[in-house]
């Protein structure tokens, strides 16, 4: 048995103790292209 992701969104959250969180958030449109926007942590 296999499966197959095909995602559509993605988050990407990423921290260090001297900074401030940074996160993504990619999303997929329905022409198949990805945009992007960054998201207050």
């Amino acid at each position: 048995i296999g499966y197959r992701l095909v995602p559509s969104l993605m988050d990407f959250y990423h921290a260090n103790r001297s900074e401030i969180a940074d996160r993504l958030e990619f999303i997929k449109g329905a022409d198949g292209q990805w945009s992007h926007r960054r998201l207050a942590a």
